[in-house]
């Protein structure tokens, strides 16, 4: 098995085991998996630094903390995905890097939602059916309203 493979293999073993831990936040799972394809295209082109992603000690996880702390350390909020990728490959690049222990619960990352016809149509009758609801709610609301307020305003002449 070749680095490209074991270090592949790593990435689905921690999936696995992160997606068995209900506490597991979902953003977190895709930042692993964002991060992971890119190192592994950059190893497909670049073998020294396929031999890196072999390193002991080395992991995803680690990785995805090391990448979380730089953020946080910086104080910044926002990054571009070059730099997140650049945290990446210099984790794997040098030897002597502490790891915080920080938690994967505060990743968001920019992604497109691709939707099946199916679930767009779900949404499409969701959205509709509260709207028919709302409109109900507000239309019976004012007819109550004027009802209430009718018998009040209308003065006997007699």
């Amino acid at each position: 098995m070749n680095v490209i493979e074991e270090f592949t293999k790593g990435v689905s073993e921690h999936l696995e085991k992160t997606e068995k831990d209900k506490s597991n936040p979902l953003g977190s799972d895709l930042f692993v998996r964002k991060i992971a394809n890119y190192l592994v295209q950059c190893a497909r082109k670049s073998e020294p630094f396929a031999k890196n992603l072999g390193k002991e000690g080395k992991s995803i996880e680690d990785c995805a903390k090391y990448i979380v702390g730089c953020v946080r350390d910086s104080g910044r909020q926002g990054f571009d995905d070059s730099e997140i990728y650049g945290l990446a490959m210099h984790y794997y690049d040098e030897d002597d890097i502490d790891v915080n222990n920080v938690s994967l619960s505060s990743v968001v990352v920019n992604h497109m939602v691709e939707l099946t016809d199916e679930e767009k149509e779900s949404a499409r009758k969701e959205a509709y059916d509260k709207l028919v609801q709302e409109q109900k709610e507000m239309l019976s609301g004012k007819n109550k309203k004027k009802k209430e307020g009718s018998s009040e305003s209308q003065q006997s002449l007699f």
